[in-house]
């Protein structure tokens, strides 16, 4: 089966067992089973699950074997917590493992990253992770760098907004789409 027929989700920083973002108030207690579950219920055989990095702290065997029971095909694109080689985590369950990905699809030229990337020219949307459901004010005031690139060309996934389960991306794409035209439009 080639890649258009099949189903793509995309989900970032799912930071299975991080107990501190349930302990700072960022997450509800049990938010690891939750995302788990969700995936579980979600994902069939035929889907491709894109994460966007930043996967577990801490159990990484356990978390990774848990996740090996979710029935999909897996790429991983590595976050700032993803500390392992590439080996290690192909070795781990995943199909593909890459620092981003450049996709032509729906007539756009998409890429995925977990950080922000300056636009280049090259892409209409940087479907991204990183910040969480954190605010723009946060961002500003903790990663100035990365608030000053910040576009109507980026996109961000954040697991905290969206129920702790991964979007479609066809969701993605037509939401980016909506705030394109109603930014154009203002």
């Amino acid at each position: 089966m080639g890649l258009m027929g099949r189903q793509f989700y995309i989900i970032s920083d799912m930071h299975l067992g991080h107990g501190r973002l349930t302990e700072e108030g960022f997450r509800p207690v049990g938010f690891s089973e939750k995302i788990l579950s969700n995936l579980g219920m979600i994902l069939n055989p035929s889907d491709i699950l894109i994460n966007l990095g930043d996967n577990c702290f801490g159990q990484e065997k356990v978390w990774y074997e848990r996740l090996s029971f979710i029935e999909c095909k897996k790429w991983l694109v590595l976050g700032n917590h993803d500390k392992h080689s590439v080996s290690w985590y192909m070795d781990h369950g995943w199909d593909m493992v890459c620092e981003g990905i450049r996709l032509k699809m729906f007539g756009r030229n998409i890429l995925f990253s977990h950080i922000p990337v300056v636009w280049d020219g090259w892409y209409d949307v940087n479907i991204h992770g990183h910040f969480h459901s954190f605010g723009l004010d946060r961002i500003k005031k903790y990663e100035p760098e990365i608030h000053k690139i910040l576009t109507q060309a980026h996109y961000l996934v954040n697991i905290e907004s969206n129920g702790y389960q991964p979007m479609k991306f066809q969701t993605i794409m037509r939401e980016w789409e909506k705030n394109v035209r109603r930014k154009t439009c203002n």
